[in-house]
């Protein structure tokens, strides 16, 4: 997780974790919050190295019609891609190149955008628009329209939309501090 300024707030939200254990691994991946009471490898939060400029506008032509928004460019350099509360939260997509798609770490990389945004597009997703995340809770999934707005739906019933967000980053807070206040009410009441 570089210092990437748009990203600052959401870096210091994540450390919540910090004081349970954290590594980083050989591919640069960045563990967070150890949870040895769920299994010796299981973090909390994974959060992938950023993508150079390189593969953004690789992944740019890939994804034709659609357009690379601006806030996902932005997020790619902070971060290409995260896996945010174990169980009980989300994924945020990243970009796996071609060379890059066998490797012996099971965290090495994210989940790859490729595969909702290929050939097997999520259902309820618009040519222009770009899936970039799953929630684990409810498998619903969120795309990013043209506009830069952020969407959350569940493909059994697309046109019922869930939530929006103005950005990726106000997804990205507001997710967080909820999950945040839900993974902390739960510790406590484990430890009481």
């Amino acid at each position: 997780m570089n210092g990437h300024l748009p990203y600052n707030e959401i870096s210091s939200m994540l450390n919540c974790g910090s004081s349970v254990g954290n590594k980083v691994s050989d591919s640069g991946a960045i563990f967070l919050g150890h949870m040895p009471e769920v299994a010796p490898k299981a973090y909390l939060h994974v959060i992938y190295p950023p993508i150079d400029e390189k593969s953004i506008l690789e992944l740019n032509e890939i994804l034709k019609p659609a357009i690379l928004h601006s806030s996902l460019i932005d997020f790619f350099r902070f971060a290409n891609g995260m896996n945010l509360f174990f169980k009980k939260g989300f994924r945020v997509f990243g970009y796996v190149p071609a060379e890059k798609r066998v490797s012996e770490g099971f965290f090495d990389y994210p989940d790859d955008i490729l595969h909702a945004n290929g050939d097997i597009r999520i259902k309820g997703s618009e040519s222009n628009e770009i899936t970039i995340g799953w929630y684990l809770a409810d498998s619903s999934y969120v795309n990013l329209d043209e506009c830069g707005r952020v969407v959350r739906f569940n493909p059994s019933n697309p046109k019922k939309i869930i939530q929006c967000w103005p950005d990726i980053k106000s997804w990205l807070i507001s997710e967080i501090e909820r999950l945040n206040n839900d993974f902390s009410h739960v510790t406590s009441q484990n430890n009481n």
